[in-house]
């Protein structure tokens, strides 16, 4: 008999009148689309303007914020486990917290992606413009959009295999852009002439937090923005194929349940 505190799980989707959705989406694709998520037009575009905010202090703010999506990922990915249904976190709001939870959580959710869609093509058209400066950016922009819509079209399995790939350009930029900082500091090439080239900027010209708390507290918000879409790893749930379960825990290390791990005391796991 379950405990009345346990919910019953959700009910399978398929059946007579309830097409299912094609399970294409392995491991594999699955991390790499929340790391594709991650790093994208909030890293890339967006970092500068933290930057500017908080000075070298901005590395708090991209502590602070991974901590807090690391929380919520551990309680979502434990939810997805629990109902791996297409509908995600706005299945789980109905479930537990009520239907009209549930309504604001799916349209708050389509809300921000349309923002983070318009944002990511207006950055695309501002990159392009800087290498064809000629070109109109509108014909930029509505060539990823067409590109994009053209790529969701495919089977799933062919979606995560272009997020995968795609994702591997991204963090190879990425380590391309750490190794060369590397190299330039290395040989002591300055942007500014005259100026020093070393770990010390970072507390030099204002010190380690020049703008203070507030500058800390204004570059969360553009941190907050880069990771952005790495919650649609829940989405994913329902097109996710077999998934191997965890092994269980050693009766020697007992771990506290993932939830209190996951919601309150993280560092235990």
């Amino acid at each position: 008999m379950s405990s009345p505190a346990s919910p019953p799980p959700a009910p399978q989707q398929g059946g007579a009148g309830h097409p299912t959705l094609s399970r294409g989406l392995s491991m594999r694709h699955i991390q790499f689309i929340a790391l594709g998520s991650a790093i994208g037009t909030g890293l890339f575009y967006g970092s500068a303007t933290a930057i500017q905010a908080a000075g070298p202090s901005v590395i708090l703010a991209y502590l602070i914020a991974g901590a807090v999506v690391y929380m919520v990922m551990r309680a979502l990915g434990e939810m997805a486990v629990r109902h791996p249904v297409p509908g995600s976190f706005g299945q789980y709001a109905a479930r537990y917290l009520g239907p009209f939870a549930g309504f604001v959580t799916g349209w708050t959710f389509v809300f921000e992606m349309i923002v983070v869609a318009i944002a990511d093509v207006t950055a695309f058209g501002v990159y392009m413009g800087f290498w064809f400066p000629d070109t109109p950016r509108w014909i930029w922009v509505t060539a990823v959009i067409l590109c994009i819509a053209a790529i969701n079209t495919r089977n799933v399995k062919i979606l995560g295999e272009m997020e995968f790939w795609l994702t591997i350009i991204k963090v190879g930029a990425i380590l391309a852009m750490i190794g060369g900082g590397i190299v330039l500091m290395a040989l002591g090439v300055s942007y500014a002439p005259g100026e020093p080239v070393g770990l010390q900027n970072l507390v030099d010209h204002g010190g380690f937090m020049p703008n203070g708390l507030g500058g800390l507290l204004a570059a969360l918000s553009v941190v907050v923005f880069a990771f952005g879409g790495i919650e649609t790893i829940g989405i994913t749930a329902g097109e996710a194929g077999a998934i191997r379960p965890a092994p269980s825990p050693r009766p020697s290390t007992p771990c506290p349940p993932a939830s209190c791990c996951s919601t309150w005391a993280p560092w235990w796991c």
